[in-house]
């Protein structure tokens, strides 16, 4: 299993590269500084009308996940790895898709079960 992160903008609008996504990967939907669901593919990448789509089943959290107070280990467990985040734990670029090692994956899983 892969795990993603998506910066969503206020449209909801999102053009990420989906080559490579598969069925059981997870991504995180993140507005506003705070991850507010988590998605499980249900049906990897394919071709569409759209250069490609992706079928994914979200579940809205009740409890949302602040990132910054969490955001210095998340910076720790990316380490060198190219990263989404600005510096000071802001998004990269909204819209996008962007892969995450495990261990940040596993680690937002397991704050997302003690919030």
């Amino acid at each position: 299993m892969n795990y993603y992160i998506v910066f969503q903008n206020k449209s909801f609008e999102v053009e990420p590269d989906l080559e490579g996504v598969l069925e059981g990967d997870m991504i995180f939907t993140y507005i506003g500084g705070t991850i507010v669901s988590v998605g499980t593919v249900v049906k990897g990448a394919y071709p569409s009308k759209e250069p490609s789509t992706l079928d994914v089943q979200y579940e809205w959290l009740e409890s949302k996940l602040s990132v910054k107070p969490i955001f210095s280990k998340i910076k720790e467990l990316l380490g060198k790895e190219p990263t989404p985040f600005t510096k000071q734990g802001r998004h990269a670029v909204a819209g996008s898709l962007h892969r995450l090692n495990q261990e940040c994956g596993q680690f937002i899983i397991e704050r997302m079960l003690v919030s």
